[in-house]
């Protein structure tokens, strides 16, 4: 695939942007998630990082309203 496609494939499917950040975290490689992994775990993961940001952005806004 050219790096052009690449990149673009990457930037607009937020599901294999997020697989490699998982991959990265696990210290895995996105085939071996794929492999390993079922879609039911997989998704839970997304929520759970979906959730740690939502609570990160409330700590940060909570402390610029204390400033």
């Amino acid at each position: 695939m050219p790096r052009k496609a690449a990149y673009r494939e990457l930037e607009t499917s937020p599901d294999l942007e997020f697989e490699f950040y998982l991959a990265t975290k696990l210290h895995m490689t996105v085939g071996q998630i794929r492999h390993q992994m079922t879609q039911e775990e997989f998704v839970q993961w997304s929520v759970y990082y979906q959730r740690l940001a939502q609570q990160i952005e409330l700590e940060q806004l909570k402390a610029g309203e204390r400033k």
